[in-house]
């Protein structure tokens, strides 16, 4: 197999979930994944108004996380990440759009990483069931019959290092929610 097309974001955030636990808190994926989008936003898009330690920005999206029904016990709604961008975005004052879709393929996954950069990515297929990450890239690969294999970077928040999924052509019975900060 060939490389036919990578596309990879440097600067991302790679904190873990458990960097961000507390007594009164525990460490959310989807908060956690959204933070590290952030960083990026913050450090490579000029997003300066966000707060420049993380810790402090992850408490900003865990407030914000609470008013659209984060539990500890529950974690967030899936439904609800691309309104938590929004609504975490608008209160250190910037105006974005942000998109969820269950219904994601390959090519509009790649475009959005490509024209906006890092996505959330909820999955409920083996080892990330019921958990939410960060894609921040993708490499395509083209066989020798023409056939084509989307592999995803990822930070999922309980690595430092980066990890790989496959995309959807992979994933054929797999359900999972993809979540675009428009910026």
């Amino acid at each position: 197999m060939l490389s036919s097309e990578t596309k990879v974001y440097n600067g991302v955030g790679d904190h873990l979930m458990e960097e961000f636990q507390t007594v009164e808190n525990e460490g959310c994926c989807a908060l956690t994944a959204l933070c590290n989008a952030m960083i990026f936003y913050r450090d490579k898009k000029g997003y300066s108004k966000l707060p420049k330690k993380d810790a402090k920005l992850y408490e900003g999206i865990k407030e914000e996380a609470v008013q659209l029904g984060y539990s500890k016990k529950n974690g967030l709604p899936i439904f609800k990440e691309n309104n938590l961008a929004i609504n975490v975005f608008a209160s250190y004052g910037y105006s974005i759009n942000s998109t969820g879709n269950v219904f994601w393929q390959d090519n509009g996954a790649k475009e959005a990483i490509k024209t906006y950069g890092p996505v959330l990515l909820s999955c409920n297929f083996e080892p990330y069931a019921d958990h939410t990450f960060m894609l921040y890239g993708y490499t395509t690969y083209k066989s020798s019959r023409n056939l084509k294999y989307v592999f995803y970077s990822v930070k999922d928040g309980w690595s430092n290092t980066t990890r790989y999924v496959a995309g959807r052509s992979a994933q054929s019975s797999s359900q999972s929610y993809l979540t675009v900060i428009k910026i």
